[in-house]
């Protein structure tokens, strides 16, 4: 098992908590490591595309929850 230093468990918790799985963070991890910085910034911006469209799903969700709790509340 490799030493990690403070810096790598860093870098691998801020790709969790970005939502990326497990190989991608391998994926990440050795492109970093390889100084791959192009096509690793690639791999994140496209995460970070559909985290965007994710959110822009569930905020119209939410909007629609909003207008049926307003038009249930306006006839009860």
């Amino acid at each position: 098992m490799p030493d990690y230093t403070k810096e790598d468990m860093c870098w691998v918790q801020n790709l969790i908590d970005a939502g990326l799985d497990e190989i991608l963070i391998q994926v990440c991890s050795q492109l970093k490591e390889q100084g791959n910085t192009k096509e690793l910034l690639k791999i994140l911006g496209k995460h970070r595309s559909q985290l965007l469209k994710n959110l822009h799903i569930v905020t119209d969700q939410m909007d629609s929850l909003d207008y049926l709790i307003a038009q249930f509340k306006k006839e009860h």
